[in-house]
């Protein structure tokens, strides 16, 4: 009788230690998240274990694209949910928790917030980082395995030296530029004021819209600024009419939120993006022909 009680014992040990890895240490994971540098971080962190899908298609308008209740119901057939809880990401948590109880989420956005565009969170490398150590925590609340914990950490700080490495860059092009005027179209981009650009936004909301507008067209008229940087497929009537009444010519600047299908088979990554961003500043502010 002792040793039937004693292998029952064994087994139901075995059994729940078993269990509690299978669940904790989170190894080959199927992870859903949202826009495409949450994903890239992800992958830099814990590639090796998981499988990464975002919800929205490549190339999609993610303020216009729809996901459906059917979508939801899809998308909760997965271990993890990476989503931003600044954005109605977080609309997409309580419906995909009732159709899956066992799903492991993790919110982005703890301490950290956006000013003029949710984009201000990764076009900022410095803000990318802060959501990197947030999915990082993350992981390590769900995981009880001591080598991954160790991975996660490596591959965090590798990324924190390529982020910090970009944003030392950012302030180097500014520093050295002859001219650190910019003028956007949008409020977005003013986040380029702490790399020490004198950012002259366009955007009706900015309550220095008149006085920008003004300076904008002295600048131009002084041959002192050739173009002006918009967002993709952006429509501005105001500088519409300024490219119609002068030389200026519009630079697009990439928002990163998620990727085409091109630069997906072209194996585009953030930091070449953000690199390309820089090299488009660097034709005004070097006034590269």
């Amino acid at each position: 009788m002792k040793r039937i009680i004693s292998g029952l014992m064994c087994f139901l040990i075995l059994f729940l230690t078993c269990g509690c890895n299978q669940d904790t240490n989170m190894d080959d994971v199927n992870i859903y998240t949202t826009t495409y540098p949450i994903e890239y971080v992800i992958n830099r962190l814990y590639k090796n274990h998981s499988t990464v899908k975002s919800i929205y298609p490549n190339g999609v308008d993610i303020y216009d694209y729809k996901v459906t209740d059917v979508l939801l119901s899809e998308y909760s057939n997965t271990d993890m949910f990476i989503f931003n809880g600044l954005s109605n990401e977080k609309d997409y948590v309580k419906p995909m928790l009732k159709e899956n109880k066992h799903l492991k989420i993790i919110d982005v956005a703890s301490d950290i917030n956006y000013k003029n565009g949710v984009e201000e969170l990764w076009l900022d490398p410095s803000n990318l980082l802060t959501i990197a150590n947030n999915i990082k925590k993350g992981f390590h609340e769900y995981i009880s395995a001591k080598y991954l914990e160790d991975e996660i950490d490596k591959n965090y700080d590798e990324l924190k030296i390529d982020l910090t490495n970009i944003e030392a860059k950012y302030r180097q092009v500014f520093k050295d530029a002859s001219n650190t005027n910019i003028i956007v179209s949008d409020d977005i981009f003013l986040f380029l004021k702490k790399y020490g650009a004198n950012v002259i936004s366009l955007d009706s909301d900015n309550e220095e819209y008149e006085k920008n507008l003004v300076l904008a067209r002295t600048l131009i008229n002084s041959n002192s600024i050739s173009y002006i940087y918009v967002k993709e497929n952006e429509e501005n009537d105001i500088i519409n009419s300024l490219i119609a009444e002068t030389p200026v010519t519009t630079i697009k600047l990439n928002l990163l939120s998620i990727l085409t299908d091109e630069q997906r088979n072209n194996n585009y990554d953030y930091i070449n993006l953000i690199n390309d961003n820089l090299e488009k500043l660097k034709k005004q502010l070097y006034e590269i022909k």
